[in-house]
């Protein structure tokens, strides 16, 4: 049993925004939200054995997604095809983010692309997931010392991922400063350049350090693990330590 939706998407802060009034839209017949104006939220149920629950989008212009997967059942599947063949094939919800996944960016070109949610060897589930577009994160201001945004924040529920960016110069030396945080031990952060390298991965526990070769801005994710459950409370800085200056180009 195959099933189809069409959301209509644009790159950047719009493209999740249009998406999350098309949910809302069809929410009634559906069980789709919309978490905010800025992401997607999807959530149904595979009802029956073979069920396919597909979803379509287009973009005009390249942009860097990420599928939070929110329901902790490796039996529920998601596969994702676009104008070059598969990017993601039959991936279970509890690989998709956080530990149980080396890289979770999904770096798609301009084009129609499809989603398409089901179930392991017939299996049946309700489903729940955000798609977002990083260039929604929160945009915080990267400091001295004590200076600089205080982020304080809820992974609510513990399994989410939250999204922040900062602006940085080519050299500049940074840690993440982890304030306070419980319920964290599944909970890792990652720093994304601006071209969509993944710089580093590590545990919320640990004191993210790192030399940014490239201008411009950089990602944070914070992200819970799928079986994580209650909430989880955090904060921390973006400290700026000082800026070695890469060397100078040479060669023609």
């Amino acid at each position: 049993m195959d099933r189809m939706w069409r959301l209509a998407a644009t790159p950047a802060r719009l493209a999740a925004a249009l998406i999350a009034f098309i949910l809302m839209m069809v929410a009634a017949s559906r069980g789709m939200a919309a978490a905010s104006p800025e992401i997607a939220t999807i959530s149904g149920a595979i009802s029956v054995p073979g069920e396919r629950d597909s979803f379509t989008f287009n973009l005009p212009d390249s942009a860097i997604l990420y599928f939070d997967a929110l329901t902790n059942n490796a039996n529920i599947r998601w596969s994702l095809t676009g104008p070059y063949g598969a990017v993601v094939t039959s991936r279970p919800f509890t690989s998709t983010d956080s530990r149980d996944i080396f890289d979770p960016l999904l770096r798609l070109l301009p084009g129609d692309y499809t989603m398409t949610i089901d179930g392991l060897n017939g299996a049946t589930s309700p489903y729940a997931g955000r798609l977002v577009n990083l260039s929604v994160a929160t945009l915080v201001t990267m400091g001295t010392g004590s200076t600089g945004t205080l982020v304080t924040n809820l992974l609510n529920p513990a399994n989410e991922t939250d999204f922040y960016e900062f602006n940085a110069a080519a050299g500049d030396q940074i840690y993440i400063n982890r304030i306070a945080g419980t319920n964290l031990t599944n909970v890792v952060w990652r720093i994304i350049d601006p071209y969509g390298k993944l710089l580093t991965t590590q545990g919320y526990t640990n004191t993210v350090t790192n030399t940014l070769v490239s201008a411009g801005s950089h990602t944070v994710l914070v992200e819970g693990r799928i079986s994580d459950t209650g909430v989880s409370p955090y904060s921390f800085r973006i400290v700026k330590l000082g800026n070695l200056a890469p060397p100078p180009f040479e060669g023609s």
